[in-house]
């Protein structure tokens, strides 16, 4: 804590000035200086000498030394923890080195200034040794050589107390002070810088030679710091134990006693000096303004003078002129009262009038009696009174007449509610007649024609119906304008259209009420009188949906549909009309207010709520029709696929229509319908799959008759290679007629399936894949937006139908499904036929999925199924051929044993016509049911076998005589001769002849 205190005063003593240095070589010198300033400020020091100073607070300095010597010992020295500590910053350690640059900038500066000051103290030491010779004063010379001694003493042992006799505290003597300080230059310096010796006065201690915390807001004795950096950390009370030597006793500091009478006679002698320097100038304003005084006296009692001579003048002519030019005013304003009491009574009548033709439905001469009754109390029309018109007054600000303008304000809107609900009822009439002349056949036919772009004909429905519209429009085209100009005269134009609003919407939801189901158990939906509540309706309204067949339900759809597509396109034909009408409208003055908007803010307002409107009932219809369509989603997904497709495209023509007329999609009817068409798909691929593996598994796997509804199908998918076929789309168009569904015995039959050029025996699981295939492309076609489904439900079932072949055949899994004893070489050939239509409709397959869904990535599963169907159909003829190597091996047994000494060369052995015998029975069976291509490759890679194999048997046996090696040449010619014959494939060749031939005979 005392290193604190310690550090505290070393910062206090650095803020202070430091002591004022006096050269005590030059006592003289000094001393007449002194006596110099003391002579020029004789008034300031009079006065400093005479005045009390009263200061405040028990810790000043007056106060202290008053009571040093008398409770020196008592007075308590204050504690560490009394002094505030004291918080010291950081200060970062800097190098000499970065201040170079700094220090020489400003070296020639501060050389300059070290060379005036010592100019500047030499003229001082000048000035003061020529006033010393001139002073005759004793006992200023002692004072100023005492101070001088001990400004010495101090500076050369600083800290330490100077013992000497007590100087009295004069404020003449704080004048010796003036020496010490480094004055500026005198403002009289020589050319060369030297200081000039003619001087008329010393120079003025500046202000800044005070340290600056006297001049502090806050400066406070009472503050222990402030007051330690006044009195230079000295000591009140003299301690005698322990007391550093540094620290003074603040009684004996004489040397602070002068610093502080030298700051206080600083500041006295600047305050006289202004005070001697604003003198003049406050004396002359002090002059001017008695000057002022008596001038503006004068101009007071001239002024009385004129009042008085006014006053005469005011009382005998001015104001019996203005009594009669008041009393003339008044009788011209009566006048006016009377005309406007006048009016006001026409005006009261001419309302009852309005009422009147409003009640006799006179809308367009009750408004025009509002507009000339608007402009009279507006001050704007000029009434004529007999024969002379005459000017009408100013009703506007007549507070008695805001009733009548309340009361026309009625009128008007009166007016315009009754013209509100006549605009509603225009266009509501219009739109009933037009719907109801007009047969939902009709409108379906138009839709299917403007949906189906290539089963367009010239002159359809389509511009008959646009020609019919825009003739019947102008029927009503004048009552249209009358009433839209009266509207925009009562500005009752916005609730015109929000009346025409709901009755629109009033009128969609009206069609689709009127044609749902009723309940057969209670009464209409619609029957005012009804015990039941909005639940029950609705749960018997979507039981009677439920309930409906297809048909009936379709029907009810395009009910709705047709109505609905046919008030939205009259509609939006209406707004074209309105849109023509107010495009040359000439647009007049509101009676209320007297302004009109631009033709250009209407007429986009109109369009707006028009276009809005159409919207609003689009969104209401669709909406509506969603939640009917939501009741039957399961339903819908069992239909057929000439319901569904039916049902599909009834509801795509009315969002592409309702698309067309409001120009924006609507996203809930089509997502509806898109989720229903998924499950559809669905539910379809889930029971065409379950039929297909059941038929696959029951299949006896034997030639079956081609129907020729499976011709066509197969007929259909080669067609769609390049375009769609043209049944499946007729079957889109609405109200097509069913497909005809004939028996088995009823169609046609052939023995072969055909693909272009090719024909294939099949069995009935083939003729039930190709049907499965057609519905797909025809789904493909039908649903677009549920194609890549569609291709990857198609794949799935040509997957399964390969996987459930395999299973039944190579695996032999039909001896368990379908009852056949063991899977033969006829069993093999038709799985093989059927493998082989597949592959042949492969390449149609793929290029009408990448018509529909362009070049996706599922199109390349099309030629991974086809590898895999291709290599199942390999499979199947290695296991003939395996079968045909399994008898071999059984033969080539029999062969090892034959004993060719004894054997018989003019027949063939048995095991050789038995080898021939079964290989022409699979010939026979092959040739059947496969093409000569795939006959060809098996017999030849079972020739091959024969070859091969009977080859290491014959050259295993060695022949010892030459009837035996003509035995064995017997059965090879035999096996040559008998299997060339074979009808479309090619003999085993002449190799087993050859090698026979060219066997040697070893002889006993």
């Amino acid at each position: 804590m005392r290193s604190s205190i310690d550090s505290n005063r070393t910062v206090t003593q650095s803020t202070l000035s430091p002591a004022p240095r006096i050269d005590v070589r030059r006592g003289p010198d000094r001393r007449a200086s002194v006596l110099s300033v003391a002579s020029n400020h004789t008034a300031a020091t009079d006065v400093s000498r005479s005045r009390e100073v009263s200061i405040g607070g028990g810790n000043a300095i007056a106060n202290i030394l008053k009571k040093a010597g008398a409770n020196q010992q008592n007075l308590p020295r204050p504690g560490p923890r009394e002094i505030p500590p004291v918080v010291f910053t950081d200060i970062e350690q800097v190098s000499s080195s970065e201040f170079s640059e700094y220090l020489a900038s400003i070296g020639t500066e501060y050389e300059k200034y070290r060379a005036q000051k010592e100019l500047g103290m030499e003229e001082l030491r000048l000035q003061t040794s020529t006033l010393a010779k001139e002073s005759d004063s004793e006992s200023d010379s002692s004072v100023i050589g005492q101070l001088e001694s001990r400004f010495a003493a101090a500076q050369l042992h600083p800290g330490k107390t100077i013992a000497g006799p007590r100087l009295p505290l004069r404020r003449t003597g704080s004048f010796a002070s003036v020496s010490s300080l480094d004055l500026p230059l005198s403002p009289t310096e020589s050319e060369h810088g030297r200081p000039s010796r003619k001087h008329t006065a010393p120079s003025i201690t500046p202000l800044s030679t005070v340290p600056p915390i006297f001049f502090e807001e806050n400066f406070s004795l009472e503050n222990p710091r402030t007051f330690d950096m006044v009195s230079e950390n000295s000591d009140v009370i003299r301690s005698t134990a322990s007391a550093p030597e540094s620290r003074k006793a603040l009684a004996t500091n004489a040397i602070l006693q002068e610093k502080l009478s030298w700051y206080m006679d600083t500041v006295e002698v600047h305050l006289i000096k202004e005070i001697s320097t604003a003198s003049g100038s406050f004396f002359s304003a002090l002059s001017d303004l008695q000057v002022l005084h008596n001038e503006s006296e004068e101009a007071v009692e001239k002024i009385r003078g004129l009042r008085e001579e006014l006053r005469g003048v005011d009382e005998e002519q001015a104001v019996r002129g203005l009594e009669i030019e008041r009393l003339r005013v008044r009788r011209a304003n009566a006048a006016k009262l009377e005309g406007a009491m006048r009016t006001v009574k026409d005006v009261l009548e001419r309302i009852e009038n309005v009422g009147a033709l409003i009640d006799k439905d006179q809308h367009a001469q009750a408004l025009e009696e509002i507009e000339k009754l608007n402009s009279e109390l507006a001050g704007k029309s000029r009434p004529k009174t007999d024969g002379a018109p005459a000017l009408q007054p100013d009703l506007s600000k007549v507070r008695a007449l805001d009733g009548a303008r309340n009361q026309l304000r009625q009128l008007s809107s009166r007016i315009g509610k009754n013209i509100e609900k006549e605009l509603a009822r225009i266009f509501v009439t219009d739109l009933r007649q037009w719907a109801e002349g007009i047969s939902p056949r009709e409108t379906l036919d138009r839709l299917s024609f403007s949906y189906q772009r290539n089963l367009r004909k010239p002159g359809n429905s389509s511009q008959r119906t646009s020609m019919e519209q825009a003739r019947t429009l102008e029927t009503i085209r004048p009552e249209i304008e009358r009433t839209l100009e009266i509207l925009q005269q009562t500005k009752s134009m916005e609730g015109a259209f929000q009346s025409l609003r709901d009755a629109v919407m009033k009128e969609i939801k009206a069609i689709i009420k009127q044609n749902l189901p009723s309940d057969d158990d209670a009464e209409s939906v619609s029957s005012n009188i009804t015990a039941r509540s909005t639940n029950d309706k609705t749960i018997a309204l979507a039981r009677s949906l439920r309930n409906m067949s297809p048909a009936e339900f379709r029907e009810m759809l395009a009910c709705i549909y047709t109505s609905t597509v046919e008030y939205l396109r009259r509609l939006s034909s209406q707004y074209k009309l309105l849109l023509d009408i107010t495009s040359t409208m000439d647009i007049a003055p509101s009676p209320m207010n007297g302004k009109s908007d631009t033709n250009d803010d209407i007429r986009a307002r109109q369009v707006m709520d028009i276009n809005d409107l159409i919207v609003a009932a689009v969104d209401v219809a669709q909406s509506r029709m969603v939640r009917i369509l939501n009741v039957r989603s399961e339903q819908n997904s069992r239909f057929s696929v000439y319901d569904f497709l039916q049902y599909f495209a009834l509801n795509i023509l009315f969002i592409a229509e309702c698309e067309a007329i409001s120009g924006r999609m609507g996203t809930g009817l089509q997502g509806s319908v898109s989720s229903q068409a998924k499950a559809f798909v669905a539910v379809v691929h889930s029971d065409r799959m379950a039929r297909q593996a059941g038929t696959v598994e029951r299949d006896q796997w034997s030639l079956e008759e081609v129907p020729a509804s499976a011709q066509v199908s197969v007929n259909r998918i080669v067609a769609a290679m390049t375009k769609d076929s043209q049944e499946w789309l007729n079957d889109l168009r609405v109200g097509a007629e069913p497909p005809k569904t004939e028996t088995n015995g009823d169609q046609a039959r052939s023995r072969s399936l055909a693909i272009e050029d090719q024909s294939f025996y099949v069995p009935v699981s083939t003729i039930v894949l190709m049907d499965a295939l057609e519905v797909y492309e025809k789904l493909l076609v039908a649903i677009p937006v549920l194609g890549i489904d569609i291709v990857a439900n198609m794949l799935d079932i040509l997957k399964l139908f390969n996987s459930r072949t395999c299973q039944v055949i190579l695996g032999a899994g039909a001896t368990k499904s379908a009852g056949l004893k063991n899977i033969t070489a006829k069993h093999l050939a038709m799985a093989s036929q059927s493998l082989s239509v597949v592959i042949t409709l492969m390449p149609y397959l793929r290029e009408c999925a990448r018509r529909h869904i362009g070049q996706a990535p599922i199109i390349a599963e099309f030629d991974k199924v086809k590898r895999a169907y291709q290599e199942h159909q390999n499979e199947i003829h290695s296991k003939l051929v395996a079968i045909m190597s399994d008898r071999l091996e059984s033969h080539c047994r029999s062969l090892a044993s034959i004993n060719w000494e004894r054997a018989n060369t003019e027949k063939p052995e048995a095991y050789m016509e038995a080898l021939v015998k079964e290989t022409t029975t699979l010939h026979k069976v092959l040739a059947k049911y496969l093409n000569d291509i795939g006959l060809q490759a098996i017999l030849d890679e079972v020739h091959a076998r024969y070859n091969s194999r009977l080859g290491e048997e014959y050259r295993r046996i060695e022949l010892r005589s030459v009837q035996a090696q003509e035995a064995m040449l017997a059965d090879v010619r035999y096996f040559q001769d008998r299997l060339s014959k074979l009808e479309g494939v090619r003999g085993p060749g002449d190799y087993l002849v050859k090698l026979v031939e060219g066997k040697a005979v070893w002889a006993a």
